[in-house]
């Protein structure tokens, strides 16, 4: 990182006043945690070019990132603007209107898929606002892997894949659930409550049997994210032999959730410390959702898993890398406002050094592996 920065600053003195080159240099800084340095460049940029699609981006995630929340949504609507240069949310590319905070009464709104399955769980709580706010009929388009999970939420009228006919069918209004935080005047202490979802009683029912048997604490572990992911590299493990000194743990019976990449590494393992490999029977979220109201708390990287754990409220530990933090994890804090009193974060200190993190862990997950031995064995009884 410091030579990207000093080829940033040589490139700068031969163009001073050039966009691009202020959008790298702060790009650098933020992830050399010069967060000043990094916002008061992005602005320099954005003085030059206030409409630099980057710029803004950019610039908004490091202040939402910092719970700059006012400041950080409306710079953070450049996510789906067509001069971004890496953009992963993309408008429906219909004819009427997106909808910027006008009276929903009566009216009929579609809510488009944006980003990962993580951003759609985690802004999922937002699909209520729209009916709280007088919406006749709400249609979520989304990828089908969400279809069962979000099928009975309340004031949802229609889940369906971006393709088919009601999706493309006429409404009053679109809208994208990181807008609708952007619209609603969402801040640090006014997020949405986060235990928005419930499991589907017939598949908690099915699980029942294949988590029954299981003994002490019975935690759900997922250690890599979708390998398409731009930061995976940094927020996903090596492979699961990095998680050996929380598997050693005793008194603990693991869960593997992992789903795509890594979860062919649960019969590799030596030692085999895994009671229920529950992966190869996981058909979607739904499925998930159903396992993991039945076990005691998840352990997980940066990806949708854990976000589906904290909208069911079950405690979850997120991993999180030095490099390329994402913005909704909150820079120097422990603990998420997303999902208060229930995620606790552990943070790399130094990019690439999982060793210290998974220690840490491990060491918490004893604690918490004898408390629960106290509680299920009271003295004397």
């Amino acid at each position: 990182m410091p030579d990207a920065e000093a080829a940033c600053r040589q490139a700068l003195s031969l163009f001073p006043d050039h966009p691009v080159l202020l959008h790298s240099l702060g790009t650098v800084l933020v992830e050399l945690e010069r967060l000043q340095e990094a916002e008061a460049t992005y602005r320099k940029a954005l003085a030059i070019d206030p409409h630099y699609a980057d710029a803004r981006c950019k610039l908004g995630a490091l202040l939402l990132s910092l719970g700059r929340f006012e400041e950080g949504w409306p710079l953070f609507e450049a996510r789906y603007d067509a001069a971004l240069t890496d953009r992963t949310a993309v408008p429906p590319g219909v004819a009427y209107a997106q909808w910027q905070g006008q009276s929903l009464q009566g009216k009929a709104v579609l809510v488009w898929q944006e980003q990962g399955f993580g951003d759609m769980i985690q802004f999922g709580r937002y699909l209520s606002l729209l009916k709280a706010r007088g919406a006749a009929w709400i249609t979520l388009a989304c990828a089908p892997a969400l279809h069962r999970l979000f099928r009975n939420l309340p004031g949802i009228d229609a889940v369906v894949d971006g393709h088919s006919d009601l999706a493309r069918a006429p409404h009053d209004y679109w809208t994208l659930p990181l807008s609708i935080a952007h619209l609603t005047g969402t801040t640090l202490g006014s997020i949405p409550p986060a235990a928005y979802l419930q499991p589907d009683a017939a598949l908690v029912e099915t699980w029942r049997a294949r988590v029954a048997p299981l003994t002490g604490l019975k935690i759900g572990l997922v250690w890599k994210g979708h390998a398409g992911h731009g930061n995976d590299r940094n927020r996903s493990l090596p492979s699961l032999e990095t998680l050996r000194p929380l598997l050693n743990v005793p008194g603990v019976s693991f869960v593997s959730l992992q789903k795509g990449q890594g979860e062919a590494e649960v019969s590799a393992l030596e030692g085999g410390p895994f009671v229920l490999d529950a992966a190869p029977d996981i058909t979607d979220f739904a499925d998930s959702a159903a396992l993991i109201a039945q076990l005691d708390l998840v352990i997980s990287v940066d990806t949708a898993v854990a976000h589906l754990a904290g909208s069911l409220g079950k405690p979850c530990w997120v991993m999180l890398p030095a490099l390329g933090l994402d913005w909704r994890w909150v820079r120097g804090r422990m603990d998420s406002p997303w999902y208060p009193g229930t995620m606790r974060l552990f943070r790399q200190a130094e990019p690439g050094q999982w060793t210290p993190v998974v220690e840490q862990i491990a060491a918490a997950c004893l604690d918490a592996a004898a408390g629960y031995a106290a509680a299920s064995h009271p003295q004397g009884v």
